[in-house]
């Protein structure tokens, strides 16, 4: 009881809190023993699962490990015939660590998590269980959008069906934030889409954004309103329907407001990336004076790499380094050789 205290406890050092909960589930186990009370025994390895798995100090990697062996002792006990409820929830939980896991390869722990999510599913159904049901539908989606094995096309086209049904449970009306939550990645999985027509998957995209917008407001959630403009930005850099100008400028205007929340002080990697997205749409921007766009991308690249040091985000620095040479050479203000000399 105590570690789970220590697990919910918002005021003090998370860490901390996190460190002392593990601690505490440890020393349970040293009395709650697997031959003396295997049911007790299997919830604090699930617990201890669960704290591993948030942990914040320590390797990754490791605390990860951590959390997928104490799930595995679970499932010794918690058998599907036995307790089939507790089985489908750490069946997820363990589909969920895999999803995080750093260490092996990652085709293979995506394909694991999405297995385990759908052993949860053969409990957790529509009928019996609809919220959990629509949980685990929304975490399979996102393990198909990531997933590296696999036919690609296919792979994004399943974790729209999936995002489909988890509307058909969490609507608007039942479950504001997890439907502006599934809007959102149901969004950028039309964007990621290969398959069908690539003008229709876009304005889908933009269409899913614009809809979590209506519930994530910026007075009432700030930071995901902010991750919505970024994605609404991206969605409108990549349309090829209506006017690129507009489509550009739009794409500008949702990229600044995003930097009105995602300040450099409060979110430098966010802000680094806004920077980065914003400068290429200045690129690539059809409207007003070709050389004070240009120049603006320049300024834009510039501000990304004081964040995306060649020490702390090498592919990051490398990536924007191209887009700065690429504008350079594409200056039409300032000295010719210089530009080009700039860009070499």
């Amino acid at each position: 009881n105590l570690a789970n205290a220590y697990s919910g406890r918002v005021r003090g050092d998370k860490g901390a809190n996190m460190d002392k909960a593990i601690e505490c589930y440890s020393l349970a186990l040293e009395v709650r023993t697997r031959g003396a009370e295997p049911l007790d025994w299997a919830t604090t390895q699930m617990n201890l699962g669960a704290a591993y798995g948030v942990r914040v100090r320590g390797d990754k990697g490791a605390n990860m490990d951590k959390a997928i062996a104490c799930y595995g002792l679970a499932l010794e006990v918690w058998t599907r015939e036995a307790a089939p409820v507790a089985w489908a929830t750490t069946q997820m939980n363990l589909a969920n660590a895999y999803s995080d896991r750093v260490r092996g390869d990652k085709g293979a722990n995506v394909d694991k998590a999405i297995e385990c999510y759908g052993l949860a599913l053969e409990v957790r159904t529509r009928e019996a269980a609809p919220l959990d049901w629509a949980s685990t539908q929304m975490n399979i989606a996102n393990a198909y959008s990531v997933r590296v094995r696999g036919d690609k096309g296919a792979n994004v086209d399943k974790s729209i069906e999936c995002y489909g049904l988890a509307l058909e449970v969490w609507t608007r009306e039942a479950a504001p934030l997890d439907w502006a939550t599934t809007q959102m990645n149901l969004g950028v999985a039309y964007t990621d889409r290969v398959r069908g027509d690539k003008g229709a998957n876009v304005d889908k995209s933009i269409k899913c954004h614009g809809l979590a917008l209506e519930v994530w407001t910026r007075e009432a959630a700030p930071l995901d309103w902010a991750r919505a403009q970024m994605n609404l930005g991206a969605a409108f850099s990549d349309r090829v329907r209506g006017d690129k100008g507009t489509n550009v400028d739009k794409s500008i205007d949702c990229y600044g407001l995003v930097l009105e929340v995602l300040t450099r002080e409060a979110a430098p990697l966010d802000w680094a990336r806004t920077q980065m997205s914003l400068g290429t749409s200045y690129v690539d921007r059809v409207r007003g004076d070709k050389g004070a766009n240009v120049d603006k991308a320049i300024e834009c690249y510039g501000l990304a790499l004081e964040v995306w040091t060649r020490d702390a985000a090498p592919l990051d620095w490398a990536g924007t380094q191209m887009n700065l040479a690429n504008a350079y050479s594409g200056r039409v203000r300032g000295d010719k050789g210089a530009n080009m000399d700039k860009a070499i």
